[in-house]
């Protein structure tokens, strides 16, 4: 889904709740059209391809929403939504690590540079933002750099990289440890399934690279755990609605256990990648050498909380959400480059008094899909009502 159309079913939601912006400072919005309780709740539980389709859904929403929606929506620039999702998907951001942390401050200077001033989140009539901390519990896992290269081969390919740059550069499970310097030279070994110990009735595996189909968890288990693997690949296929019959080339990021005894490794591979490394492991032999390098960065979570307070009701919020964490463009970069055109969109068209403040507060949070949510809540317990 494009930024313009996120902005857009994001704006017709928040008026569905919204009810109506309220009149301030001499502005004069036109009376809001009643509708029963039921309506509304209807129209928020419709899924986006019928509110798209929907001809009947101004019917439910307020008299000004469509006056209220050009004013914002004509503020509304793509590209400068897409600008943040540029900058983000660069980065496998994971709480508290430098790619979450640097989307997190990128987030914040378009706020800043919109009219948010950073501050107490109460007691203002103006746009404000925070940085909220809380205790994290994680260990900021950051990948540097990961390569891995077939070195010997009896099909003669050798030097082959195995993972590409850019279609496979989230194939480095989470938790990986780094190799030595200089990375580590071993056999790979393809086990079939890997996930169980009849996968290892015939091979010793100890020190080497094990390739499976089976799930990274089960894989690591058998081989790593038990075994003495110095890790592992896991070509387990994705799920189904990735169509991975028509494309090969997709797999599903993942993480391994974080080991300190073990420092191992873990890869996911695509189907198009294992074919490959099956097809080279047909022909004899195949050794590899695995150069990583990672990061951990222990610290305290951060979630980044922007608003446009109420003037009427600045207790009762209408609360946006995007999550930062995780790889990519779509999931969800899209979704805070969009959240923060948002904010951008709305807070200029208040500023320019082409619709008056909102009489409840708007809420913009940034964090980890996980708690950022339930941190907002448990931070103020206001909030919670």
């Amino acid at each position: 889904m494009t930024p313009s159309n996120r902005a857009r079913l994001a704006i017709f939601a928040a008026l569905a709740v919204i009810g109506s912006l309220e009149a301030v400072d001499g502005q004069k919005p036109a009376p809001a059209q009643s509708a029963p309780a039921t309506r509304f709740t209807r129209a928020a539980a419709i899924d986006a391809p019928i509110v798209r389709a929907s001809a009947g859904l101004d019917k439910l929403l307020p008299r000004q929403a469509e006056t209220i929606y050009q004013a914002v929506a004509s503020r509304f620039r793509p590209a400068r939504a897409m600008d943040t999702v540029t900058f983000m998907e660069r980065f496998w951001r994971l709480p508290v690590n430098a790619g979450f942390s640097a989307s997190l401050d990128h987030i914040k200077t378009g706020l800043v540079e919109a009219g948010f001033k950073e501050g107490a989140l109460s007691g203002t009539l103006s746009p404000v933002l925070a940085v909220e901390e809380y205790p994290n519990g994680g260990n900021g896992w950051e990948l540097v750099r990961a390569e891995m290269t077939i070195v010997q081969s009896a099909a003669g390919t050798a030097p082959e990289r195995v993972f590409d740059p850019v279609t496979d550069y989230i194939a480095l499970c989470m938790n990986s440890f780094s190799t030595p310097p200089g990375g580590v030279t071993a056999p790979l070994v393809y086990v079939g399934n890997g996930a169980d110990a009849a996968s290892y009735a015939s091979v010793d595996v100890k020190g080497a690279v094990v390739m499976g189909d089976g799930r990274m968890g089960g894989l690591w288990r058998e081989a790593v755990g038990l075994r003495g693997a110095i890790g592992v690949i896991s070509s387990a296929p994705p799920p189904a609605y990735t169509r991975p019959d028509e494309t090969p080339e997709v797999f599903q990021w993942g993480g391994v256990p974080y080991d300190e005894k073990l420092k191992a490794f873990g890869f996911k591979a695509s189907r198009k990648v294992a074919d490959r490394l099956k097809e080279r492991l047909k022909a004899g032999p195949v050794t590899v050498k695995v150069d990583v390098e990672t990061r951990f960065n222990p610290g305290p979570g951060k979630l980044l909380v922007a608003e446009i307070p109420g003037r009427v009701s600045p207790n009762e919020h209408i609360v946006m959400v995007a999550h930062i964490q995780e790889p990519g463009a779509n999931d969800d970069a899209s979704g805070c480059g969009t959240l923060l055109e948002m904010a951008r969109a709305l807070q200029a068209a208040i500023a320019a008094k082409a619709i008056p403040p909102p009489g409840r507060t708007l809420t913009f949070v940034w964090g980890d899909e996980m708690r950022a949510s339930r941190e907002w809540l448990q931070r103020d317990r206001g909030r919670q009502t």
